[in-house]
């Protein structure tokens, strides 16, 4: 079925390993590639100590795993396009072959997300259950914080679509 929810991951998935095949050889000499990956990867650890001292992320794995209506659920992985899938295998990131349970989005794990790179809405998004936990103070800086992670996983798009030759957005 083309609208299987696994389906449609498992195709992104696959698109996102064959760019990165498709790059690997243009990227011996790139000098820019390596510094963006760098400045994201800094966003990324600097987005989850926030999450991990305001309690975010304690909160939203486990609303993830144990909550009911979660934002984490099927379908969610249908927002990542193949270039943050791309740039989390230039990451390191290793995709899971299934999904953990049912009704969750493919990249939740008992632990939560497994993507280190996550389109904006996984990184903006608070629900009421978040503001209800968590100080309004810690809300601010956390949203200043991934506001850098945000940028930075913007232009690294953008630059791995000029790599690739596609139109940028």
């Amino acid at each position: 079925m083309l609208n299987n929810p696994d389906t449609i991951v498992a195709n992104k998935i696959a698109l996102a390993k064959h760019l990165y095949l498709t790059i690997a050889p243009l990227l011996s000499g790139d000098t820019k590639l390596p510094v963006l990956l760098q400045e994201l990867a800094q966003g990324i650890e600097a987005s989850r100590q926030v999450m991990v001292s305001t309690g975010l992320a304690e909160e939203c794995a486990d609303c993830a795993v144990n909550g009911v209506g979660t934002c984490c659920g099927v379908m969610y992985e249908s927002r990542h396009d193949e270039f943050v899938l791309l740039i989390n295998l230039l990451l390191g990131v290793t995709f899971p072959e299934r999904r953990f349970a049912p009704g969750l989005c493919y990249f939740v794990s008992e632990r939560g997300c497994i993507l280190k790179a996550r389109e904006v809405i996984c990184i903006n998004y608070l629900c009421r259950r978040v503001f209800e936990a968590i100080p309004f103070k810690s809300i601010v800086y956390l949203q200043q914080t991934t506001g850098n992670e945000i940028n930075t996983l913007f232009f690294l798009k953008e630059y791995l679509k000029t790599i690739i030759r596609l139109p940028v957005s």
